[in-house]
């Protein structure tokens, strides 16, 4: 019943977002760049690769993680007998109370155990207008610091939600702070976020995400399994628990 609920919180979003914004794209287009000509393209490339994308299907039985996984930044053994695969929005409230809820147990119980590897991959929402740019952010931050810079801002990201929400260039400075404060080349951030450097990263985000049905934040596939929603620790627990009885 809890993932039936999930499931209907996420198409009930979604359908508030055709109302709001006339259409369905997945990728929010605010950024700190200037260039409008880069912004307008960024827009136009959304549209059409959502029209063009794969059409969403109900979430199922997922047989091959390799392409799933990618090569995004993740927390963990590499070969960890259970990985999961979370796809999220910076600025998702429900994407929060999983990172203040079920995440620190897992991490405590699982990931540094070395039972567990999380793979974060970027699902931002269009009436997220945030979620892209904090997104873009963060792999920026990763170009510089690795997965562990990454998984830093990551948690500043999170820990400062609220700051998503303000315009285009106070969010901007924000998150140019945030990457300072993790040690950051000002000028190589800078010129990474003003180029649109990982867009193509984030799409391709976007299309695993599309593929297997997935349409709302946060979703996990563990292993083979998908979730859906910010489930208790204990929903994660029992099929972690199955999955390492194999």
């Amino acid at each position: 019943m809890a993932k039936s609920n999930n499931n209907f919180l996420a198409i009930a979003v979604l359908v508030a977002a055709v109302v709001l914004s006339g259409s369905l794209v997945f990728l929010g287009t605010q950024s700190s760049c200037d260039n409008d000509e880069l912004k307008a393209a960024v827009i136009e490339g959304v549209a059409e690769f959502v029209e063009n994308g794969p059409p969403a299907e109900e979430p199922a039985v997922v047989t091959d993680l390799t392409d799933l996984s990618d090569d995004d930044a993740f927390i963990g053994d590499e070969d960890a007998p259970v990985t999961i695969v979370e796809f999220s929005d910076y600025q998702c409230p429900y994407c929060y109370k999983f990172y203040t809820g079920a995440y620190p147990e897992l991490k405590k119980n699982y990931v540094d155990t070395g039972k567990v590897k999380i793979v974060f991959r970027d699902l931002p929402l269009s009436f997220h207008e945030g979620a892209y740019p904090a997104a873009l952010a963060a792999e920026c931050v990763r170009a510089q610091f690795g997965d562990e810079g990454y998984f830093a801002m990551h948690n500043k990201l999170f820990e400062n939600q609220d700051v998503l929400s303000g315009d285009a260039q106070s969010v901007a400075i924000s998150l140019e702070g945030f990457a300072r404060d993790v040690g950051i080349d000002p000028d190589l951030y800078n010129e990474c976020v003003a180029n649109d450097t990982y867009k193509d990263e984030i799409f391709a985000d976007i299309s695993a995400a599309q593929s297997i049905g997935i349409d709302g934040t946060p979703s996990f596939v563990i292993n083979q399994e998908v979730l859906i929603g910010a489930q208790p620790y204990e929903t994660f627990a029992q099929i972690i628990e199955a999955e390492l009885a194999k």
